[in-house]
């Protein structure tokens, strides 16, 4: 707000607001999307967005309350984090504000790492049918299919991975979805023919997972183990991060390392 933007007078406006509600941040249990509401609905920013012919925020005043809200978002996450540890209800602690954020979406696009060692992007894949020494690989249905492979090689694994800036949604060979964010990965065999369908994982991966009772469903993170029989959760352990982040949406996930097991409830990170 302190640079020359093109709009001086909506830093101004914004600078008034946040000064006089700023004063919320120093209580750690305010959540910032309250904070955005507060901001969202104060009059003066209802007054400049109906000046607006379509009635919507103009592009300027979006940026600067996203941007804010932003600011606040990432604040108290910082604090959350460092102060509290342990299982936590996401629902109370970490108010979704999906509908509030203004990051670009990452591109879609990814690679495939085949059990040979050959990288293929999955744009390709797409395209055409991809021959390889006695089988072939195609995309259909959000999944990648495979023809004329042995056991043994439906048994070997495969890695999807997105790069700085891309992320991507595929079917496993069970039908699970998963959506890899940027710079994730996630490796799984080509078929799940053991008694137990187990992938592991680096970065961000949310998962929606197809219940089958008499296969669980495990993810491996490092050291850490998740094991699920049909439920839809987030995973995220980027290598810089110091933690481990699982947060349930529904169904029930045991999650251990080691000797230590916790078991999450829906809303629960």
């Amino acid at each position: 707000m302190k640079s020359d933007g093109d709009n001086p007078l909506l830093g101004k406006l914004m600078e008034e607001v946040f000064a006089e509600h700023r004063h919320t941040i120093k209580d750690s249990s305010t959540p910032s999307s309250q904070m955005w509401q507060a901001i969202l609905h104060d009059d003066r920013v209802v007054a400049s967005s109906n000046k607006s012919q379509n009635r919507k925020f103009p592009t300027s005043v979006f940026y600067y309350l996203t941007g804010a809200a932003a600011c606040m978002l990432i604040g108290f996450a910082t604090y959350f984090f460092q102060q509290h540890g342990g299982t936590t209800d996401v629902r109370e602690k970490m108010p979704a504000i999906a509908s509030e954020k203004a990051i670009t979406p990452g591109r879609e696009q990814a690679t495939l790492t085949l059990p040979n060692g050959k990288v293929v992007t999955l744009d390709k894949l797409k395209q055409e049918k991809i021959m390889e020494d006695g089988f072939s690989l195609r995309f259909e249905d959000g999944q990648i299919k495979i023809d004329g492979a042995t056991d043994a090689l439906l048994a070997a694994t495969t890695t999807l991975q997105t790069p700085q800036g891309g992320e991507y949604q595929i079917r496993l060979p069970d039908g699970t979805s998963v959506w890899l964010n940027a710079g994730s990965s996630i490796t799984y065999p080509l078929a799940f023919l053991a008694d137990r369908r187990e992938v592991s994982i680096t970065g961000e991966v949310f998962f929606d997972i197809v219940k089958d009772q008499n296969k669980p469903f495990v993810v491996y993170v490092d050291e850490t183990s998740i094991s699920v029989l049909g439920t839809s959760f987030n995973v995220s352990a980027y290598p810089e991060d110091k933690h481990i982040r699982t947060t349930l949406i529904e169904g029930s996930v045991r999650m251990q390392k080691g000797t230590q097991v916790k078991r999450l409830q829906p809303g629960q990170r």
